[in-house]
């Protein structure tokens, strides 16, 4: 007889494969005109999120996109000021 199941949630059971916080980061990014393959997003999952998006900031051509785009916002605080969407 079965007395009890421990489930993963977040990961196995709801979401498998881990689809929502590749869509998370896709779509905040492609907000401010970034479009960031699923490798990109993939390669430091695991990481709390806004490391996360600090770490995708300092890639080169991100961060070459932003500041071309966003010259008015600072790549510096672009992940606390307008990447905040995407939360734990």
């Amino acid at each position: 007889m079965i007395e009890a199941i421990i489930l993963d949630w977040a990961g196995t059971t709801v979401d498998y494969g881990s689809r929502a916080p590749i869509i998370a980061f896709k779509n905040a990014f492609a907000h401010y005109g970034i479009e960031l393959s699923e490798a990109t997003i993939r390669q430091d999952v695991g990481l709390d999120k806004m490391t996360h998006v600090r770490k995708m900031l300092q890639e080169p051509a991100i961060a070459e996109t932003w500041e071309a785009d966003h010259h008015d916002i600072p790549l510096a605080t672009a992940a606390e000021k307008n990447l905040s969407s995407i939360s734990d």
